[in-house]
């Protein structure tokens, strides 16, 4: 990074005051510094080729530094980091008019009239790629939309080709629940009208939204997996993650559902709980299960029934008890069968 000198401050008729606009064709920063190279509209030639009279390579153009948002004021790490794509369109101005001293601080977004891609040829079955354009992607993989505003069409108030699409195709419908109910993943709540959607996207394809629509809005996080959080203009509160989700909890966790509460779970669960567990039910209770059931005790059973206990068995009931079995009633004991067999001693008190 070059430090002002004194020469810096003196006033010279060939300083380069005010701003320029550049294309980004090199964002490559060696010292990884956010540094870019610029060609420079006005100052540059569009020739890469260097020849006797024009010309000038990627390679010998300037680093430009960045100036960047004063949150945090940049430093040691702090503040918003992020490095322009090759084939932006930038504004910079050379610090103290120091031609070799540019600072980019803002882009400038347009509608990219042709895809300006380097022309490639095959010579002696090698790919060779032409080097004399440019104020362009040397890559040519930026501009990829032709003929429509830089600005993402989810903030124009667009969603078609874009993740709302996705997000419809591989909406979850009629999950079953409990006892023959169902319910649907709602619509994307995509509802944006220009200006009012703020986007906030990389090239990677994460994206977030704040949008302010009047009656729609919304915040809207999302990945390219197809994982997300969005919150609609009425609270309502999707979130999908496409893979497995992990949850630690080092304190307390504690969970208030004012309305209803399905759960579906296509495969096992388990659930193991190290201290006590209580359950309290102030309504009734159902449970079906459609295979078997095994409970393994290794203490004590103790139930309290304030009303009837009965008991429909299709088949045979078998008890085996280790030890002798009480039955104490208050009042008669009724057993009706056609038969009852018993085995070994019995003893039989009136």
């Amino acid at each position: 990074m070059q430090k002002n000198s004194l020469s810096d401050l003196l006033p010279e008729s060939n300083k380069l005051n005010g701003f320029y606009r550049g294309v980004v064709e090199d964002n490559n920063d060696p010292k990884k510094a956010g540094r870019v190279r610029i060609r420079i509209f006005g100052l540059h030639t569009e020739q890469k080729n260097k020849t006797d009279t024009e010309g000038i390579p990627i390679d010998e153009l300037p680093w430009a530094e960045p100036c960047l948002p004063i949150i945090e004021g940049s430093i040691s790490g702090f503040g918003m980091w992020g490095v322009p794509l090759q084939g932006s369109h930038v504004m910079i101005f050379f610090e103290n008019g120091n031609l070799l001293q540019p600072r980019y601080f803002a882009s400038m977004p347009g509608i990219p009239e042709s895809k300006k891609s380097l022309k490639k040829s095959l010579v002696n079955k090698e790919e060779s790629v032409s080097k004399k354009d440019g104020f362009r992607d040397p890559d040519g993989k930026y501009p990829t939309r032709i003929g429509e505003p830089d600005v993402h069409r989810l903030a124009r108030g667009e969603d078609g080709q874009t993740l709302v699409d996705t997000k419809k195709s591989y909406r979850d419908k009629a999950v079953p629940t409990a006892y023959g109910g169902n319910w649907s993943e709602p619509e994307p709540a995509y509802n944006a009208k220009y200006p009012e959607n703020f986007v906030f996207t990389t090239h990677g394809g994460i994206t977030v939204e704040l949008d302010s629509t009047k009656g729609s809005k919304r915040f809207h996080v999302y990945h390219p997996s197809n994982t997300y959080i969005e919150c609609d203009n009425n609270g309502v509160l999707v979130i999908r993650n496409q893979s497995d989700k992990y949850e630690i909890v080092i304190g307390d966790r504690n969970s208030h559902i004012k309305g209803d509460n399905n759960e579906t779970v296509d495969n096992d669960e388990r659930v193991k709980v190290k201290g006590n567990k209580s359950t309290e039910i102030n309504g009734d209770e159902f449970r079906r299960v459609e295979g078997d059931q095994e409970l393994d005790l290794r203490g004590d059973v103790r139930k309290v029934i304030g009303g009837n206990l009965d008991f429909l068995v299709t088949r045979r009931i078998d008890m085996t008890a280790i030890q002798p079995i009480a039955i104490n009633s208050s009042v008669e004991v009724t057993i009706t069968a056609p038969y009852i067999t018993l085995n070994g001693f019995v003893s039989i008190n009136p």
